[in-house]
C-alpha cells in the first residue's frame, strides 16, 4: 500500500488512488500523461447526458465536435450579448424578494438559463417540476454509484422513477429544440450556436441527438454548481460580518443604486476574490478523476499502471497547508484576489476537459452577488445554523436559509407621500395623465432619451402569473379542457392618443395557432369552490363577464350526469354582461341546458336592460329574483360567486339586503351573517 503524505490507495473493489495535495495533483494535471476518467456518479449521468461535453469519453468524436463548435459561444463578446437577459431575470428575482419591509426567508439558488427559455423559478415559491426532477436524477446517480454490485431488478422502483424523470427531461429538451427550429430567433444564445454553428475543423454540424444531450448537460452543470457556490458564499459572508460589510461598501462605491451594466463587471475584484475564496474552501464539484496514459510514477515514488484511475480530492487540495499555510481553512478573500493561487483552483475539472461554461458562470455569479448585495441586507434564518454539507454529484449547504430585507426603501416613502396628495389638485391631474403610462410610452414620447435596450429590459417589473378557471368538465372530455378569457384591446387609460392598450396574456392567447405549445401549471381551485358531493343539492351561482368560466364547467358536468341518468338538483345562474349581441357567451349551450332543466339562467344586460327585466347589473337581477334565491337557500343551496372583486362586493351587499328583508334584522347583523356563510355555504373566487 502506498500512503505517501495525503495520497491513499484503496480497493473499492477496483483499486483507486485519491490525491489531496498539490505535490501529487500537479502531475495529474499533466494532460500528456493523464486523461479524464468518466467513473462513479459521472458514469451514471451518461444514462442521461450520453456523450455530452460533461460525460463524454475521451475517445468519443461528438465531444471534440461540440467543444470546438461551442467554444466561441462562451467568449467575452457572447457573454456581453446575453448580459441584459441575465440581468433581467435577476431583477425579477430581486422584485420578488423585495415585496416586504421585513426580513424574508429565501433559499439561495438563483439560476439562469442561456438557451432562450426559463422555468419561471422567480414567479413561484416552488421550483419548476423539471428542476426538481433533475435534482432527483442527480441524487439517484450518486446513490447508484455507491451501491454494491447487485442486480438492478432489486431496485426496480427506483429505476422506474429514474427512467421516468430522464424521459421527462429529454422530452422538454426535444420540445425546446423543435420549437426553436420552427420559430427561429436572432439571439446569439447557446441553442442557436448548437443549431447553426459548424465545426471550424471538419465543417460538421451537431445532430439533434447531440444537441439534446448537450442541452441537458448545460441544465445539469449550470444549475447545481453555481447555486451551490452562491449558497456557500453567503454562508461565509454571514459567518464573517466584516467581509459582508466590505463587499456591500465596494458595490455601493462602484454601482450605487443604479442599474448594473457590463462595464461594472471588471470593477468588482473584491467580489471575484470572495467567489474564489469560496471555491477554495468549498469546491462545489468536489472531485474529478483521471486515467493514466501508460505506466506513471507520481512525485517519483507512487506508481500507477496504464489505465489506472486517480481522483483529485479538491477539498483537500484547496486546503493544502504546504501551499496556503496554517490558516488555509479560514475565509480570507484577500489572499486569493487576482491571479495568485489561480493555478491551484480547479473547480470543474482541468485542462481541455475543464468546464467550458466556467467563464459564463463566473460572470453570472459576479452579477448575481452584486445584484443581491446592492439591494438586500442579509441574516441567517436560523442564527445558530452550523454548516452541514449535502452531497450528490455536487456539494452544497444543507437546509441553509437566509432572511433578506430591502436596503433602500426611499421609493416606498415616495409612494406613501403620493398617497396623501389631495384630490382635484394639479398633482392629482398629473397622476391621472400618468395612469397606465408605461416606460415604453415615455420613451416613445421622448425618443431622444438615452436609454439602452439592456437598461429597458432591466427596468421591466416581474410578470404576474395569470390564473384562469377551466371552463369545461373532465366528464365531457377527459383529454382536453377549455379556457374562457376576455381580450383587452382598448384605448389607454391615460387618454394618450395612439395605439390601443393590449393585454399581455390575453393578446398572447388570442394569437396562438392550432398546434402551438404553451406552458401551463394546473392548480386546484380555492377550497370549497367546487360542486357539492351530493348531485341533488341546489346551487346558486353569480358572475359577471368571464367569471362565467367555472360555472360553465359546473353546469356541463351536471348535464353529463343528467344524461347518464343521474338525478341532479336545481341550479340558478345569475350572469351580468353587456348585451345579447356582444358577450353572451355559450348562449346556445346554456339554452339547451335550460331546456333540459339543468339550469335556470337569469341575465342582466348593462346595455339592453329591456331584455333583462329592467336589470342592468348582476346584483340588480339577484334582487329582482330574490324570491327564488330564498327558496333555494332554504333547501340547503350552495352559493358561489366568480368575478372581479368590485362585483363581489356588491353581490355581498345585495345578500345583506335580502337578509335584512327576510329576518328584519339590522345591517350589522346581516353583515355578520353573510360573513359567517363564507366558507360554509358561500364560496367566492375573485380576481382583479
Amino acid at each position: 500500500t502506498c500512503t505517501s503524505g495525503p495520497i491513499v490507495r484503496l480497493s473499492l473493489p477496483k483499486e483507486r488512488i485519491f490525491v489531496a495535495s498539490y505535490e501529487f495533483a500537479k502531475e495529474l494535471f499533466d494532460e500528456t500523461r493523464f486523461v479524464k476518467a468518466v467513473t462513479g456518479p459521472l458514469a451514471q449521468v451518461r444514462e442521461l447526458a450520453g456523450d455530452g461535453l460533461f460525460t463524454a469519453l475521451p475517445e468519443e468524436h461528438n465531444w471534440e465536435l461540440a467543444h470546438r463548435l461551442l467554444m466561441p459561444a462562451f467568449g467575452p463578446l457572447p457573454i456581453k450579448d446575453v448580459f441584459p437577459a441575465i440581468y433581467q431575470m435577476l431583477s425579477i428575482a430581486t422584485l420578488r424578494d423585495s415585496n416586504t419591509h421585513e426580513y424574508r426567508d429565501v433559499g439561495l439558488s438563483y439560476k439562469c438559463c442561456a438557451m432562450g427559455t426559463r422555468f419561471n423559478s422567480f414567479y413561484h415559491e416552488e421550483q419548476h417540476d423539471l428542476v426538481n426532477g433533475m435534482v432527483g436524477i442527480l441524487a439517484e446517480c450518486f446513490t447508484r454509484s455507491r451501491r454494491p454490485p447487485l442486480p438492478l431488478a432489486l431496485f426496480w422502483q427506483q429505476d422506474r422513477a429514474f427512467r421516468d424523470e430522464i424521459d421527462k427531461l429529454v422530452s422538454v429538451a426535444e420540445q425546446l429544440l423543435t420549437t426553436r427550429r420552427k420559430n427561429p430567433v436572432p439571439e446569439k444564445d447557446l441553442l442557436n450556436a448548437m443549431i447553426d454553428n459548424k465545426d471550424p475543423k471538419t465543417g460538421e454540424k451537431l445532430d439533434d441527438q447531440t444537441i439534446i444531450r448537450n442541452m441537458i448537460t448545460f441544465l445539469i452543470a449550470g444549475h447545481e454548481t453555481t447555486s451551490g457556490l452562491l449558497s456557500f458564499l453567503f454562508y461565509e459572508l454571514l459567518a464573517n460580518p466584516e467581509a459582508l460589510a466590505a463587499a456591500q461598501e465596494k458595490v455601493d462605491a462602484v454601482i450605487g443604486t443604479g442599474i448594473i451594466t457590463v462595464d461594472h463587471m471588471g470593477k468588482l475584484p473584491c467580489i471575484e476574490g470572495y467567489l474564489r475564496e469560496t471555491l477554495h474552501l468549498h469546491p462545489t464539484a468536489p472531485a474529478f478523476s483521471v486515467r493514466a496514459k501508460g505506466d506513471q510514477v507520481l512525485a517519483g515514488r507512487c506508481k500507477l499502471q496504464d489505465g489506472q484511475v486517480a481522483t483529485v480530492f479538491l477539498a483537500g487540495l484547496h486546503r493544502d497547508k504546504a501551499v496556503y499555510g496554517a490558516d488555509g481553512d479560514a475565509f480570507k478573500p484577500e489572499r486569493i484576489v487576482g491571479e495568485k493561487f489561480s493555478a491551484l483552483l480547479a473547480p470543474g475539472s482541468n485542462g481541455v476537459r475543464a468546464c467550458i461554461g466556467r467563464p459564463f458562470a463566473w460572470q453570472e455569479a459576479i452579477l448575481t452577488v452584486a445584484t443581491l448585495l446592492q439591494n438586500f441586507n442579509f441574516k441567517k434564518a436560523n442564527p445558530s445554523y452550523q454548516l452541514e454539507i449535502k452531497t450528490t454529484l455536487t456539494i452544497k449547504p444543507h437546509d441553509f436559509y437566509v432572511k433578506v430585507r430591502l436596503r433602500n426603501e426611499s421609493f416606498l416613502d415616495h409612494a406613501g407621500a403620493l398617497a396623501t396628495v389631495p384630490v382635484s389638485t394639479s398633482k392629482d391631474k398629473a397622476s391621472r395623465a400618468l395612469a397606465a403610462t408605461s416606460l415604453i410610452d415615455v420613451l416613445e414620447l421622448c425618443p431622444s432619451t438615452p436609454f439602452s435596450f439592456g437598461a429597458f429590459l432591466a427596468s421591466l417589473p416581474a410578470m404576474r402569473v395569470r390564473q384562469y378557471s377551466i371552463s369545461s368538465s373532465p366528464l365531457a372530455n377527459s383529454t382536453a379542457c377549455s379556457m374562457t378569457y376576455s381580450i383587452i384591446d382598448a384605448p389607454p387609460k391615460s387618454g394618450r392618443q395612439g395605439d390601443n392598450f393590449h393585454g399581455v396574456c390575453s393578446t398572447y392567447l388570442e394569437r396562438l395557432s392550432v398546434g402551438d405549445t404553451i406552458q401551463i401549471g394546473l392548480r386546484p381551485s380555492r377550497a370549497g369552490f367546487n360542486l357539492p358531493a351530493d348531485d341533488t343539492r341546489p346551487i346558486i351561482m353569480s358572475c359577471a363577464g368571464t367569471g362565467l368560466a367555472p360555472f360553465h364547467a359546473f353546469i356541463q358536468e351536471r348535464a353529463v350526469k343528467q344524461e347518464a341518468g343521474r338525478e341532479i338538483g336545481p341550479a340558478l345562474l345569475f350572469y351580468g354582461l353587456n348585451s345579447p349581441d356582444e358577450d353572451d357567451m355559450y348562449r346556445e349551450q346554456f339554452d339547451e341546458w335550460e331546456h333540459r332543466g339543468v339550469v335556470s339562467v337569469r341575465r342582466a344586460f348593462t346595455h339592453a336592460k329591456d331584455q333583462s327585466e329592467g336589470c342592468i347589473y348582476v346584483q340588480d337581477r339577484i334582487w329582482h329574483d330574490r324570491k327564488q334565491v330564498v327558496e333555494l337557500f332554504r333547501c340547503d343551496a350552495a352559493l358561489y360567486f366568480c368575478g372581479a372583486g368590485i362585483v363581489g362586493a356588491v353581490v355581498d351587499k345585495v345578500m345583506i339586503q335580502i337578509r335584512m328583508e327576510q329576518v328584519k334584522c339590522s345591517e350589522e347583523e346581516a353583515k355578520e351573517w353573510v360573513s359567517e356563510q363564507k366558507g360554509q355555504r358561500f364560496w367566492a373566487d375573485t380576481f382583479a
